[in-house]
């Protein structure tokens, strides 16, 4: 295919996707990009326009149907859900998994933390709300309300006033596009887009110390082992239209998690209680985190 320059890569994204939602066919593949990876657009230096057989049309589905907790947790959600996707699920259980262990668990490079920046990409009418519900649900369940984090964040300082509170939090974002298109506007007002430049910093303070701004009547303070895990969903018109040529460069789209699925799914009949969450799984969630921790019964009540 024919080889573009990387500043077209975002707006050639974004054509595609209106291109894929008004049926004029030419798609476009960002390559050679690792959409699932957990460094997206790392490597990419061309982007290719490709044939629609070339493209992938979702996320394999055996990925999804993975053993453990994490398995289990995305089997409780499609089988509550009105709307089950078994991607959106995926996301929201290694949000919840990932914030349970966080400050605990270090991955074998560099000690690598467990929080992520998580964005599902779906289309309108995919089943984006439940799985996001389904975060704070899950944590709740097993005792552990404490790392729930805010639905947005309207300003740099809020993220530090938050992260003085608590080091370990999940977010569950609502509308990630519409958020990120406000913060990394070119006209963002400054409390705005310095939310970027902070969750930049905070995504590689992997078991290090974070030391916040200081301002005119507050001084600096650290704050050690941060582990802030966003989850958030968008369409991909939404997600892309949001994001420019700086936000590759900078590293900020590099620290993304993209999970994407092109599923609009149809309403059927839950096949357990929506939005209750088994025993059984609220006791494993809370021997995770307990185990992790090494946390005694007492702190975890």
């Amino acid at each position: 295919g024919r080889a573009l320059q990387v500043e077209a890569r975002i707006g050639l994204a974004h054509e595609a996707a209106r291109n894929e939602r008004e049926g004029l066919g030419q798609n476009v593949v960002i390559g050679p990009l690792r959409v699932f990876g957990r460094r997206p657009f790392a490597a990419v230096a061309f982007v290719e326009i490709a044939e629609p057989r070339d493209l992938p049309d979702e996320l394999p589905d055996h990925l999804t149907r993975v053993p453990g907790l994490l398995g289990e947790i995305i089997d409780w959600i499609c089988a509550s859900n009105r709307k089950p996707n078994r991607v959106l699920a995926m996301g929201a259980g290694l949000g919840v998994i990932g914030t349970l262990v966080g400050g605990g668990l270090a991955g074998p490079s560099s000690k690598n933390a467990t929080h992520l920046y998580i964005a599902c990409i779906a289309p309108s009418g995919a089943g984006k709300e439940y799985p996001k519900a389904c975060c704070g649900l899950l944590l709740d369940a097993c005792n552990a309300q404490v790392l729930n984090g805010p639905s947005d964040f309207k300003s740099h300082s809020a993220v530090v006033a938050e992260l003085k509170r608590n080091a370990v939090m999940l977010c569950a974002i609502d509308e990630l596009g519409v958020m990120l298109g406000r913060i990394l506007s070119s006209k963002a007002k400054p409390h705005d887009s310095d939310i970027s430049a902070i969750l930049r910093e905070l995504w590689g303070k992997n078991f290090m110390v974070y030391r916040t701004p200081a301002w005119a009547q507050a001084r600096s303070e650290a704050i050690p082992n941060p582990g802030l895990t966003i989850y958030g969903s968008s369409t991909m018109d939404e997600m892309f239209a949001a994001l420019t040529g700086k936000d590759v460069i900078n590293g900020f789209l590099n620290r993304w998690l993209i999970l994407p699925t092109r599923k609009r799914m149809m309403a059927v009949e839950p096949q357990i209680e929506t939005g209750e969450v088994p025993k059984s799984l609220a006791l494993e969630l809370a021997r995770l985190r307990q185990w992790a921790h090494k946390l005694s019964p007492e702190a975890m009540a």
